[in-house]
């Protein structure tokens, strides 16, 4: 196994750094997802926390509009930039826990991103002022939309207990309210942190009209944040 990861590592540093793709880059993103089949042919089944923290590598849990969860590894980390790649030619980018990118074989977005003049919208501001608001700003690459303007409003739901490996463990939730005028679309998004941290270790996120609603949940961190025992 450890050759495996060592050829998929190696090839995701050769299809370059950007997190920023564009269509053209697919056929690069294409080799990458072929090898990750190459280096990871059979998927464990993970039925405890035990064998989810022995994998060799960094992986998310995710399921698109509630069908059975996929396993994620991640394929690239810049600082909280991760992104996470599945066998099927999916990969879902994420800063801080929220999706920057995302690929799937129906929909292509390149960009999601908060304004950069609003640096205080964060988990941190909004568990300390209940509220804090921003525009978004999206690229819809397989709608050819781009710079589409919403707005996203974050709260801080409270304390929550949630269920992972038959155990509850106390969360914080925060809830996104996304609008986007232009198409007449708003939803939800939900974040569930590790107390204390701003490690994201559960979402659900829809962030255009019939995209996929994401759901991930980590399954073994690629920080040193763990949940208690």
């Amino acid at each position: 196994m450890s050759n495996s990861i060592f050829l998929f590592f190696t090839l995701v540093l050769l299809t370059g750094c950007s997190f920023i793709e564009s269509p053209k880059e697919n056929s690069a993103r294409s080799m990458l997802l072929e090898t990750f089949k190459i280096a990871f042919p059979s998927i464990p089944e993970l039925d405890s926390r035990q064998k989810a923290e022995k994998l060799p590598y960094a992986t998310i849990g995710v399921s698109f509009n509630g069908n059975h969860p996929v396993l994620m590894p991640l394929a690239r980390k810049e600082d909280a930039i991760l992104q996470w790649v599945s066998s099927d030619f999916v990969s879902i980018t994420t800063l801080h826990g929220r999706i920057q990118q995302l690929y799937t074989d129906r929909i292509s977005i390149s960009q999601i991103h908060i304004s950069p003049l609003h640096s205080d919208y964060s988990f941190e501001s909004a568990r300390s002022t209940q509220t804090v608001s921003a525009p978004v700003h999206l690229d819809i690459d397989s709608k050819n939309r781009y710079d589409v303007i919403g707005q996203a409003t974050l709260r801080y739901e409270g304390t929550v207990n949630r269920d992972y490996w038959q155990k509850m463990h106390p969360m914080w939730l925060f809830s996104e309210e996304i609008t986007i005028a232009s198409e007449s679309y708003t939803n939800t998004n939900y974040y569930w942190l590790v107390p204390n941290t701003n490690v994201v270790w559960e979402s659900t996120q829809q962030w255009w009209p019939k995209a996929p609603q994401v759901h991930y949940r980590m399954l073994n961190s690629p920080t040193s944040v763990s949940l208690s025992r």
